[in-house]
């Protein structure tokens, strides 16, 4: 009883992210009862608020008279129960802020307090709403990242300024992406707890950032040794790319919700389907035929299927037409190249079709099929382009739609 107590206590200085989660999943957790002071979190990037870097240097981390006490409570809790890679990684925390004591550093970052913060936050929630929020994939790839920086650190018994800052970039992610992720569930549902969600498919959220980041840190180090790994963060294509695609999907709830105050019907209709899309391009960054797949089924997913809702309010002509919405059809096409047997039919439709196909690829990357990762990053990144473009066309469509 006395460790679970040094948790709670401990852990009422988590980021202002857990009591948005918190007011998300409904009601108020007895361990964020006594929470102090918020930590400010990504989300003010996005916001134009500040830059990574002073997120970072503010980051409420725990002091190293704390952490050892609650990393050595979290081992012995977590290892009599289900998370004995939680107990390690505590362990492993435990002996790094021994040593930050021993050369003057007051506070490092907790990844496995913030991972077990996650996970009780969401504890009463089903197994689908969890894997919107916080995947399992993702929690797993920032502890790997947490236990890789601290056997490192361990193995020299020297700390690692570089080792630290990767664990604060990934954290800082993570908490990005579920205080995200967690508003874009509740901008739809509008109460607490989360219901059900009825039309729930197998397919998890694709959400691959925090894995990538430490060999696309580690690239921009290999460019320019001095830079730090915020700065670092803010040239990857992780970061960029999960910005970009979390700003569309914003755009896609501030049109929904206009449309909703206007009293018309939603542009975009919500399913599990469009929910579990949404994650993903806010978390997906494309480097095989894979992950591209996933990300044009999301597009098609939010976009395509919900393209009569956007005929309604302009023309068919138009859509068939004007520029601003071909980024939806050359979705159409990369996808029936990708998940369609369309050589079946008359010869001439297998060639129409194949020339559409070809040219939706020309379209990015200057070739007709795309071969390296570049071209799947690149198609991607322009893809976001556009559609945040179509995003900002629509809403202004709907703000003056009557």
């Amino acid at each position: 009883m006395e460790n679970k107590e040094s948790i709670i206590e401990a852990a009422s200085s988590i980021s202002s992210m857990v009591a948005k989660i918190n007011e998300v999943c409904g009601g108020s957790s007895a361990l964020w009862a006594s929470a102090a002071k918020p930590q400010l979190t990504a989300l003010d990037v996005a916001l134009g608020q500040r830059s990574i870097s002073e997120i970072i240097a503010a980051q409420s981390k725990w002091s190293v008279e704390t952490i050892s006490p609650v990393t050595a409570a979290i081992s012995a809790l977590a290892q009599n129960i289900t998370e004995p890679q939680l107990s390690v990684l505590a362990a492993l925390e435990n002996k790094t802020s021994l040593l930050a004591h021993d050369n003057g550093i007051a506070k490092i970052t907790s990844v496995a307090t913030q991972i077990s913060s996650i996970s009780d936050i969401l504890a009463s929630q089903t197994d689908y709403i969890k894997e919107l929020i916080a995947p399992k994939a993702m929690l797993s790839d920032l502890q790997t990242i947490a236990m890789q920086a601290h056997k490192a650190i361990e193995a020299t018994g020297q700390l690692s300024a570089w080792q630290l800052g990767m664990v604060d970039t990934a954290s800082i992610m993570v908490d990005r992406q579920v205080n995200w992720a967690s508003k874009i569930c509740s901008a739809e549902f509008n109460v607490t707890p989360l219901p059900r969600i009825e039309d729930v498919i197998e397919i998890k959220p694709r959400v691959n950032v925090i894995a990538l980041l430490p060999d696309e840190l580690k690239r921009e180090k290999e460019k320019k040794e001095d830079i730090t790994p915020e700065e670092a963060l803010v040239k990857s294509p992780a970061y960029r790319m999960s910005e970009k695609g979390k700003r569309i999907i914003d755009k896609v709830v501030a049109i929904n919700r206009i449309c909703e105050r206007k009293g018309c019907e939603k542009l975009f209709k919500y399913t599990g389907a469009t929910m579990r899309a949404a994650a993903s391009i806010g978390g997906t960054v494309c480097q095989t035929e894979e992950t591209f797949g996933g990300i044009i089924d999301d597009f098609y997913e939010v976009f395509y299927e919900n393209i009569e809702h956007i005929k309604a309010i302009v023309t068919d002509e138009v859509v068939r037409n004007e520029d601003v919405y071909q980024c939806i059809f050359r979705v159409k096409h990369m996808r029936t190249d990708m998940r369609h047997d369309y050589e079946h039919g008359k010869e001439k439709d297998i060639r129409n079709k194949d020339l559409a196909i070809g040219d939706s690829y020309k379209h990015y990357v200057g070739k007709p099929v795309l071969i390296t990762s570049s071209d799947y990053l690149i198609t991607q990144e322009k893809l976001y382009d556009e559609f945040d473009v179509l995003a900002d066309h629509l809403l202004a469509l709907v703000e003056t739609f009557a």
